[in-house]
């Protein structure tokens, strides 16, 4: 079933009960965006869905469950996040993504904040080898960042074993 994730908000009833006879799930957005506005759609397709690329699953550890994902494009380096039903930021603070290293360091991957409907999305381009990264963690941090997390996580994705 290839449906945008919002029709499972939208029609909760079709989403529940696809999922109970069993049918696979293919999401493709949150809402339908027009492709052809893209400026170089096979370069966006590309970091989407190419070869190398990895996909990260990050779950909520709070009440309200926001979700995200990571398609990261391990030959071209590049990193796009998407989340959805983030919870809006408090005055002078903002989201922040990390790399997790298995040595446990901690990388900045930018900051970011959601739109009004609490999605967001956030791409770049940094180097990681594939044996060095165990997961992504989103934070809430003052505004402009911090070298390194101040708070616990409320999303985070282990990366899985290929």
């Amino acid at each position: 079933l290839s449906i945008n994730a919002r029709v499972c908000e939208d029609y909760p009833r079709v989403a529940q009960q696809a999922k109970e006879a069993g049918w696979e799930f293919m999401g493709h957005a949150y809402e339908q965006g027009p492709i052809h506005k893209e400026p170089d759609q096979q370069a966006m397709i590309s970091e989407l869905s190419g070869p190398g690329v990895m996909v990260i699953d990050a779950n909520a550890t709070s009440a309200r469950q926001p979700y995200a994902r990571m398609f990261w494009n391990q030959p071209m380096n590049r990193w796009t996040f998407v989340a959805y039903n983030l919870p809006p930021m408090s005055p002078g603070h903002t989201y922040q993504l990390w790399l997790v290293m298995k040595d446990k360091k901690k990388v900045s991957a930018g900051m970011f904040e959601p739109t009004p409907t609490g999605s967001a999305m956030l791409q770049a381009t940094y180097a990681v080898s594939s044996d060095s990264l165990a997961a992504i963690a989103v934070t809430t941090e003052p505004m402009g960042g911090s070298a390194q997390p101040t708070t616990t996580p409320f999303l985070i994705g282990a990366m899985k074993a290929e």
